[in-house]
């Protein structure tokens, strides 16, 4: 029989031989927790990787490539991909831990700025990426109206239309390239946050003082590494959006004014007045998140408690008042997040009208002051439409990613993500263990000399800072 657990094979001699310890019988095999956790992995000098392997990201084909053959990949087949030196799991740590213990020596630690130290510029970079994109955006309407006119004009030169399509296509693979770099530089800086924010939580769980491990739930620890971590993650591939978004809305309006003239304000009227609706509705998202988060911390709170306790739980027959306090905790985050969805449905559904709603005012203004559509403003103008239906999208809302469930709001998502900066910002400072010093004892033991002690628990509530150091002064505790 094979046992589980051990980190190495010790049943095998040097030279490959089974260990039976001189006896015939043998014993147990031991087989490792984690298979061929020495195995050498691939490393980047292992896999040539050129400029244009890059540019195209051709290094992917072998993973492709394997995966076609075989239909389906396996954890080894991973080891086709090195991984980045950025991406190591200590290098990350490492570069997260220089940053925020300069955080620490100041007055107000910011786990915003510790983050952005750390891994900003390469998000910068992909910034810079996304604004060679929207400008490319661009190119296609002001094509599409000098190519009308081309075709218009029997006696324009070949020469033209040729330039013109080598115009358009340029800018189109220019665009896809800075996109989908732009998006791979942001997936893979939204995994490095990740990592760096649940290694610091799990680090810093390990050493809570006593006081703090009171406050400080298993349920909530859970949702900082799960729930919060992710939000922060999910953040990183649509936040460039903030700029991007009235970057490209300006653009399209100029362009608009230049087609449309005075006509396209009635768009931007339209766009004015849905800016404090947004507004309203962000703040309704935050507060609905603040309840949500809450009742989700309790209702694991519990299930960790019920499970904990089990055996005593089924001795002493519990089982049906647990089951009705869990049913009610999850009745309560239930009716939390249905109002949660109903106001994100009312959300989108506005957000989704709006792009509509610009045109069909811009449209309507230019007709009404006696205007006659020709061929050229019209499909121009609704390329330019086309263009801002996107930012307009954005701006409250993020595109879809690969699965249309995990459609994620910038502006709610931002709300969130400030309430879980603040949740693990909050965690990070808690007070840590301190380890007794040295002192005279001959073996092990407990000295005590002159002490008045008393349970941590019954220690005044502080509501501030200043309250909590003037009891921490005047307070003397020890755990007994």
């Amino acid at each position: 029989m094979a046992s589980y657990g051990s980190i190495a094979s010790s049943g095998q001699s040097s030279d490959g031989n089974k260990d039976t310890n001189g006896s015939g019988n043998g014993e147990e095999e031991s087989i490792p927790l984690i298979p061929d956790a020495n195995k050498s992995h691939v490393t980047k000098e292992d896999v040539p990787c050129s400029w244009w392997s890059r540019l195209t990201f051709k290094w992917f084909s072998s993973l492709l490539r394997v995966g076609n053959e075989k239909n389906r990949l396996e954890q080894d087949d991973l080891e086709l991909i090195p991984l980045p030196d950025d991406c190591q799991t200590q290098v990350i740590m490492d570069t997260f831990d220089k940053y925020w213990q300069e955080e620490l020596e100041k007055d107000k630690p910011s786990l915003v700025k510790a983050l952005s130290r750390a891994f900003g510029y390469e998000y910068f970079l992909a910034a810079l990426l996304k604004l060679v994109h929207d400008l490319n955006v661009f190119v296609g309407p002001q094509v599409l109206h000098a190519i009308i006119v081309f075709l218009r004009n029997h006696e324009a030169p070949l020469w033209h239309g040729l330039a013109l399509t080598l115009a358009i296509t340029s800018s189109q693979i220019l665009m896809s390239l800075c996109l989908r770099h732009y998006f791979f530089i942001c997936y893979k800086t939204g995994l490095r946050v990740r990592t760096a924010v649940v290694l610091a939580v799990y680090r810093k769980a390990l050493i809570l003082s006593a006081a703090e491990r009171q406050t400080k739930t298993l349920g909530e620890i859970t949702n900082l590494t799960s729930i919060d971590a992710q939000r922060l993650q999910d953040l990183m591939n649509y936040m460039n959006s903030i700029w991007s978004s009235p970057l490209q809305i300006c653009l399209s309006l100029f362009f608009l004014w230049r087609e449309l003239g005075p006509s396209s304000l009635g768009g931007v009227c339209v766009i004015l007045f849905m800016v404090p609706v947004t507004r309203v509705v962000a703040q309704k998202m935050g507060a609905l998140q603040k309840r949500l988060m809450k009742a989700k911390d309790r209702r694991i709170e519990i299930n960790s408690e019920v499970l904990a306790g089990m055996k005593i739980i089924k001795l002493q027959a519990w089982e049906e008042p647990f089951s009705e306090r869990i049913t009610e905790l999850r009745q309560t985050e239930l009716s939390q997040l249905l109002w949660y969805y109903v106001v994100s449905a009312l959300s989108g559904m506005m957000w989704t009208f709006t792009p509509m709603a610009v045109a069909l005012a811009t449209f309507a203004a230019y007709i009404w002051s006696g205007h006659n559509l020709d061929v050229a403003s019209a499909l121009t103008a609704l390329a330019l439409f086309n263009v801002l239906r996107f930012p307009l999208s954005m701006l409250p809302r993020s595109t879809y990613l690969p699965h249309p469930s995990y459609a994620i709001e910038l502006i709610n998502s931002i709300v969130e993500a400030s309430l879980s900066v603040d949740r693990i910002c909050s965690f990070l400072l808690s007070q840590d263990y301190k380890p007794v010093g040295s002192n005279d004892l001959q073996e092990n033991g407990v000295q005590m000399q002159m002490l008045s002690a008393e349970y941590d628990s019954q220690k005044p509530k502080a509501s501030s800072d200043e309250e909590r150091e003037t009891i921490d002064r005047d307070w003397e505790m020890a755990l007994l």
